[in-house]
C-alpha cells in the first residue's frame, strides 16, 4: 500500500547586519526604516539613536546666527561677535557676509572689522551747511592758479602755460608746449570742492553721488579723486573759482549701497541681487563701502541687468562661481574683473522660495531644497536626492552642514522635521521635530538657533557662547524609535515569520520596548519591554502572530545599539498558508 509522502516545512533564515537609513516609501528594502525619531548613521552600520545636544542659552527675539572664525548673531537691535556685545542694528531678520577681516551685515548696511573693533555704516551722507566754494585744481587738490581764460588762444605764449579754451563746451584746458610749438590738451582736470567737513566721512576713491550744487556738471556719479576734511576732488572743468552760498542751497554728497534680496561673497566682492530692480550687483574689490566706483578698472563695481522672469530666491558662492537662483533657473556669474564678467543661464530647478537658507556646500557639492525636492548641485545639473523621504511637498527649509552631513530642517503639511543626509554614505535619517530658524558652523560644531529660541549645538559642545544668567546643559536621555516597512509584501507563496531574533547592546538605565503590526490594523501590540540594571548584549526573540505581513516598531530611552535583526521565514501552500476571513 502506498502512502503519499509528506515534505517537511520549508525554513529559511535572513539577518540584516547593516542598516541602510530612513526611506518613507511604500516598498522599501528590509534594511531600511520607514520612520525613525532621534536616529543617525555615525555608527554605520550599527543602528544607533543620535548624540545629546548641547543646550547653551536662550535668546530673547533672535534675527540671525552667521560664523566667521567665531559665532555672530543678533538679539533685538543688539549685535553680538564671539559673544560680546559690538553694536546696535534693527530689529529684524539679517544677511551677513564676510569678506577679509569684514563682516557685513544686511539690510541695515553696516560693517563690523573683527580685528580692529571697528563698527560702521556702509553708506555714508552729507550736506553742508557752511557756503561752498570751487576751484579748477590738479588730481592733488593743489589749485591752478595763473591761467588765461578766453575764446583765443594767448599771444606769445611762454613755456608750460596754461590756457582754459571756452570756445567749446565744456571748455579745455591746454598747456602750451615750446617743443612742439602748440597748444595741448591737459586729458583730466579737477574740481576741488571745498566746506566744513564735507570730505570727513569720505575715503579716497569713493563713488558717490552729489547734489544741490548750482553747477549741474556736479549733480551726477562722481569718483572722489582725492579728500581732506574740508574737501573732496573730483572730475570736473569749470571757468573760474566761485562761491555757492549757504543761502543759495546745500550740496549734498552720498556714498550709497544697493538694497539687496540676498548676498554672498566671492574673490573679495560681495555679490548681491534685487528682484525689485532686476538686477546684479558686485562691491568694488575688497571694498564693501562702495558699489558706485566706475573708473575703467579691473577693482571696480559692478552691476548688470537680469531679463528672467521671477523673483531671486538666493545666492551661494560655488566652485570659484558664484550663482544666483529663481526657483526655474540658475544664473551663473563668469569672470575675474568687471570687463570679463560674464552671466550664464541655466534652465534647471533652482531653490524654492522661501527655502534660501537650506543652500549649502558640503564636500564641494551644493545642496538645496527646490519645489520638486532636495537637490544636489556639482555645478553641471541639479540632481534630487531625495526620494526616500516620501511624497510629501517641503518648504520653509534651513540646512547646516558639520563634517559631512547635511542637516535640513523643513516642514510638510504634519508640521516640522529634522532629517541628516550622510553624504558619504547617502543615507538619510530623521531626528525630530525641531524647527530650525538658523545653522551656523563654527569648526567641529553646528549650532543652530530653533523655535524656542534657543542656541543649541549638535555634537553636545557646551563651553562656547554660554550666558552668565544660565548655565549651558546637555539634553536629557533621549527618546528614539525605529519602524520598520510591511516584512514579506512581496513573497507570493504564503511564507511566514516564525521568529524575530534582535541582537543590541543595552548600557545601564536604557529601557527598550519592542511592538508588532500585523495586517496593517493600525493597532502596535507589545511584544517586549525591559529596562536594562547594567551594560550588556542581548538577544531577544519575538514570535509575531502568524499573518499575511507584519510591521516591528522598536523604541527607547538611552545610548542603544542595534546590531542585528534575524528573522525565521517558514514556507506554506494553498492550504496551509495564511487566509483572511
Amino acid at each position: 500500500m502506498n502512502l503519499p509522502y509528506l515534505s517537511g516545512t520549508q525554513k529559511s533564515r535572513s539577518m540584516i547586519s547593516a542598516f541602510g537609513g530612513m526611506n518613507h516609501n511604500l516598498v522599501i528594502d528590509e534594511n531600511e526604516c520607514y520612520d525613525q525619531t532621534n536616529m543617525t548613521a555615525d555608527h554605520y552600520p550599527v543602528l544607533s539613536p543620535r548624540r545629546k545636544r548641547g543646550i547653551i542659552r536662550t535668546f530673547y527675539d533672535p534675527h540671525i546666527l552667521y560664523t566667521k572664525d567665531k559665532l555672530a548673531w543678533v538679539d533685538g537691535t543688539k549685535f553680538y561677535y564671539n559673544g560680546a556685545y559690538v553694536g546696535e542694528v534693527e530689529a529684524s531678520d539679517k544677511q551677513m557676509c564676510k569678506i577679509g577681516a569684514l563682516l557685513v551685515i544686511f539690510p541695515d548696511k553696516k560693517v563690523y572689522h573683527t580685528e580692529t573693533g571697528t563698527f560702521e555704516d556702509l553708506e555714508a551722507t552729507f550736506e553742508t551747511v557752511a557756503d561752498v566754494s570751487y576751484t579748477l585744481c590738479r588730481i592733488d587738490g593743489t589749485a591752478y592758479e595763473d591761467y588765461s581764460v578766453g575764446i583765443t588762444a594767448p599771444d606769445t605764449p611762454a613755456a608750460g602755460q596754461l590756457w582754459l579754451d571756452t570756445s567749446q563746451s565744456p571748455a579745455v584746458l591746454k598747456q602750451y608746449s615750446e617743443t612742439y610749438t602748440a597748444w595741448i590738451s591737459i586729458t583730466s582736470t579737477y574740481v576741488k570742492i571745498a566746506s566744513e567737513n564735507i570730505g570727513k566721512l569720505f575715503s579716497k576713491y569713493d563713488g558717490v553721488t552729489i547734489s544741490g550744487s548750482n553747477d549741474e556738471q556736479f549733480n551726477t556719479d562722481m569718483v572722489i579723486e582725492e579728500r581732506g576734511d574740508g574737501y573732496i576732488v573730483v572730475v570736473g572743468i569749470i571757468n573760474e573759482p566761485f562761491l555757492q552760498s549757504a543761502d543759495d542751497g546745500h550740496l549734498t554728497i552720498k556714498r550709497t549701497v544697493p538694497d539687496m534680496d540676498f548676498v554672498t561673497e566671492q574673490e573679495n566682492r560681495i555679490w548681491g541681487c534685487s528682484s525689485k530692480n532686476h538686477e546684479i550687483y558686485c562691491c568694488k574689490l575688497g571694498d564693501p563701502k562702495n558699489w558706485n566706483c566706475f573708473m575703467g578698472l579691473s577693482s571696480d563695481s559692478y552691476a548688470a541687468t537680469i531679463g528672467s522672469d521671477g523673483d531671486f530666491t538666493g545666492a551661494i558662492s560655488h566652485l570659484g562661481y558664484v550663482l544666483f537662483f529663481k526657483e526655474n533657473i540658475i544664473h551663473k556669474v563668469y569672470g575675474t574683473r568687471p570687463a570679463n564678467f560674464q552671466i550664464t543661464d541655466v534652465y534647471a530647478r533652482g531653490v524654492q522660495k522661501g527655502s534660501e537658507r537650506s543652500l549649502v556646500i558640503v564636500n564641494e557639492t551644493l545642496f538645496y531644497l527646490s519645489r520638486n525636492g532636495v537637490c544636489a548641485y556639482d555645478g553641471s545639473l541639479p540632481v534630487t536626492i531625495s526620494q526616500k523621504l516620501g511624497t510629501s511637498f517641503w518648504s520653509d527649509a534651513v540646512g547646516g552642514t558639520v563634517g559631512s552631513k547635511y542637516y535640513l530642517s523643513m516642514k510638510n503639511e504634519d508640521g516640522a522635521s529634522l532629517y541628516v543626509f550622510d553624504t558619504m554614505r547617502n543615507i538619510w535619517t530623521k531626528e525630530d521635530d525641531t524647527n530650525v530658524k538658523w545653522f551656523a558652523r563654527a569648526l567641529n560644531e553646528l549650532y543652530f538657533i530653533d523655535e524656542q529660541n534657543r542656541l543649541c549645538a549638535v555634537n553636545g559642545t557646551t563651553d562656547l557662547y554660554c550666558a552668565q544668567e544660565e548655565p549651558a546643559k546637555l539634553e536629557d536621555d533621549i527618546s528614539w524609535c525605529v519602524e520598520t516597512g510591511d516584512l514579506l509584501t512581496d513573497d507570493p507563496d504564503n511564507k511566514y515569520i516564525g521568529s524575530i531574533r534582535i541582537r543590541m547592546t543595552i548600557p545601564a538605565g536604557a529601557s527598550v520596548s519592542i511592538e508588532s503590526m500585523i495586517n496593517s490594523t493600525d493597532e502596535w501590540r507589545l511584544e517586549k519591554q525591559f529596562t536594562q540594571q547594567q551594560k550588556r548584549s542581548e538577544n531577544i526573540e519575538i514570535l509575531p502572530r502568524r499573518c499575511d505581513h507584519v510591521r516591528l516598531r522598536i523604541s527607547g530611552i538611552g545610548d542603544v545599539k542595534i546590531y542585528s535583526v534575524c528573522k525565521t521565514v517558514f514556507g506554506g501552500s494553498s492550504l496551509n498558508g495564511y487566509r483572511k476571513h
